[in-house]
């Protein structure tokens, strides 16, 4: 840009030209005079020479040019810069506005004179601190958000700024630097946010919710998801389907699975069946705990045993036999325990664990045998 259209007609330039210094202050390489009538600028006040504002607040600078003698000169083009925008930016009318904490010159310059003011900003204090929500309430191994936020004397919400987070105890919650609560065991604390010297704090619960209670199924569907444990009071009978998913606690079957029946279990904790499969039905179980069957895996519909696949477990046990053409696929972190006998010739048991016991010993042609199937534990 040719910065000599910022002096009126009437001036005129010996060889040189405009230069630009570290402030952005334009500044001549040679001198000037001037016409009859029109006067040279001998220096720039600004006023005030130097001011303080907080983060986001504005101060009005104004720049008066002047001649030798300390007149005033109008009509006059300045410009406006700012040492460091990154600590405060300066308008075309002189508008400084504070945007990080620090020190900076502003210069205001016209016709190759300059003059500068010195400009603190410093962040806003901090009145007081809020969190929402209040309360949080989650369960052990779930996460919830706490959101933490700042204000001035006014009741201004104050931007930008990072709150520092601890929990009064880890045992029960944890706390991120994002304000995110993780949920370690049962019990009651707070986190507290801590943002330019004001601290604010929230209750946390980390509780077990009651479980979800189901009477039973004879014959047609169950499905039944929840963020809780699950209990079946009753049987799973009569060629019912079952599908039942436990994301936040345990699945525990107090009757029998019968009579052709089929229930495909998953949970976060341990899965119990407190009595026996039987009647050629069909159970296919992801646990996050122990896997368990109280009694028998046993029966057959139409010449079709019953089934148990296990697929992921920390521990398994069943309480009595695997016989009469069950087919079981077994799978465990841990060990393997079968009470009872495996027994018949049409009886087929498949097993990975670290460890596997048959307390009564394997029986009639019945077939016991390990195997790595479908990538287990390689996927892990």
């Amino acid at each position: 840009m040719d910065n000599r259209s910022s002096v009126k007609t009437g001036s005129r330039y010996t060889a040189g030209l405009w230069q630009v210094g570290a402030l952005g202050v334009l500044a001549a390489s040679a001198s000037c005079s001037t016409a009859t009538g029109v006067q040279s600028i001998a220096k720039i006040e600004i006023t005030p020479p130097s001011a303080s504002l907080v983060v986001q607040h504005q101060v009005t600078l104004q720049a008066s040019p002047m001649d030798a003698s300390g007149q005033r000169l109008t009509g006059r083009v300045v410009y406006w810069s700012s040492e460091d925008p990154t600590i405060a930016t300066v308008s075309s009318s002189g508008v400084v506005t504070g945007v990080s904490p620090g020190g900076v010159r502003i210069a205001a310059s016209a016709e190759g004179r300059s003059g500068t003011a010195t400009v603190t900003v410093s962040d806003v204090p901090v009145a007081s601190v809020t969190i929402v929500p209040d309360t949080l309430t989650i369960m052990p191994g779930a996460s919830g958000r706490l959101l933490a936020t700042a204000y001035d004397a006014s009741g201004h919400v104050l931007s930008g700024l990072s709150a520092t987070w601890g929990s009064g105890n880890t045992g029960v919650a944890l706390v991120d630097t994002s304000g995110t609560v993780t949920g370690v065991a049962t019990g009651t604390t707070r986190i507290s946010a801590s943002i330019g010297g004001r601290t604010a704090s929230a209750a946390v619960i980390v509780a077990v919710p009651p479980p979800v209670v189901i009477a039973g199924c004879n014959g047609g569907t169950l499905s039944e998801t929840a963020a809780a444990s699950i209990v079946v009071t009753g049987n799973i009978d009569n060629q019912c389907q079952a599908t039942l998913t436990s994301t936040a606690g345990s699945i525990e079957i107090q009757g029998t699975i019968d009579n052709a029946s089929s229930a495909t279990l998953a949970a976060s904790g341990d899965i119990a069946i407190d009595d026996q499969i039987n009647g050629g039905s069909a159970v296919q179980a992801t646990a996050g705990g122990a896997f368990s069957v109280a009694r028998d895996v046993a029966g057959s519909a139409g010449g079709t045993g019953s089934a148990l696949t296990v697929l992921d477990c920390t521990s398994l046990a069943i309480g009595g036999d695997v016989h009469a053409g069950a087919q079981a696929k077994l799978h465990s972190h841990g060990p393997i325990t079968i009470s009872g006998a495996v027994r018949d010739r049409s009886t087929v048991v498949l097993w990975w664990a670290p460890s596997f016991v048959v307390t009564r010993g394997v029986e009639r042609g019945a077939q016991v045998v390990k195997e790595n199937w479908g990538g287990f534990p390689d996927q892990y």
